[in-house]
């Protein structure tokens, strides 16, 4: 993204969780400036929207990106997500879906064997 997109991005008045999640990673990127501390920022403002698809992607990149954690979700949570989905609505199901494409490999692995 170059400078000038940056800044006609931040000046717009109301920001979708989109556009505020596409600032974040700009800064995460580097594409202009490299900040956490202000990539960090947009990112918790998409998760206040509460917007479940941007706000979980914000999540993740919040988690990894800023704060290289590997887990998003600790192995306690994530069974309990997967405990829920089970017995989930569809529209519900579908959000819990999201979280659980979160997990680690190992986590995944933890609910594949929990489900035979």
């Amino acid at each position: 993204m170059r400078k000038e997109e940056l800044q006609e991005m931040i000046k717009q008045k109301d920001h979708s969780p989109e556009r505020m999640r596409k600032i974040g990673e700009s800064y995460l990127e580097g594409d202009v400036l490299w900040d956490p501390v202000a990539a960090e920022a947009w990112l918790l403002l998409v998760i206040e929207q509460g917007e479940s698809k941007e706000a979980i992607h914000a999540m993740e990149l919040i988690a990894r990106a800023v704060y290289s954690q590997e887990k998003v979700i600790t192995d306690k949570d994530y069974l309990d997500i997967f405990l829920e989905w089970k017995d989930a609505g569809p529209e519900r199901k579908n959000y819990l879906e999201k979280l659980l494409e979160l997990g680690t490999a190992d986590q995944k692995r933890m609910i594949g064997k929990s489900n035979e």
